[in-house]
């Protein structure tokens, strides 16, 4: 019988990044099951975007719906890799908050602190985790003229 061997096999299995063994997920948002979304935001930035039938409007204004739905599809899943380790006391209030009222009655946060000029994300969904992926920030929090 033959033997063969295969140099650096589990390389090739086993992820050497820590972080790709923890829960990678901030949250999961299916779009047809949010009823609004509360955006608040410093000062008198904030805003609601809400779902009235089959139209979507932000503040009381009719928004473009195939934005709304743009936007709400690109949360189907949103992920980071990159985690913040210290003690997340330090966090006192979030600068930004998204929050999704869903159909079922329950609701979706994520949360978004300045910590010295870079940004620090943590969710309803996945309490143990904070994440500083730079790329959340675009992807959850809009202005109001990305409904428009």
């Amino acid at each position: 019988q033959e033997v063969y061997v295969a140099k650096n096999f589990m390389s090739f299995s086993v992820p050497a990044d820590p972080s790709a063994y923890r829960n990678q997920i901030l949250a999961k948002i299916q779009k047809d099951s949010v009823l609004a979304v509360n955006f608040t935001y410093p000062a008198d930035s904030s805003m609601r975007l809400e779902r009235i039938g089959d139209v979507w409007n932000v503040n009381g204004q009719l928004a473009d719906s195939t934005l709304a739905a743009a936007y709400l599809s690109g949360l189907n899943v949103v992920s980071g890799k990159e985690f913040m380790d210290e003690d997340p006391s330090g966090l006192i209030a979030p600068s930004l908050t998204a929050t999704f009222e869903l159909i079922n009655g329950t609701s979706v946060s994520i949360e978004a602190f300045d910590q010295d000029g870079s940004w620090v994300y943590h969710s309803s969904e996945n309490e143990e985790s904070y994440f500083t992926d730079a790329s959340i920030l675009d992807k959850v929090f809009k202005g109001m003229s990305a409904f428009k």
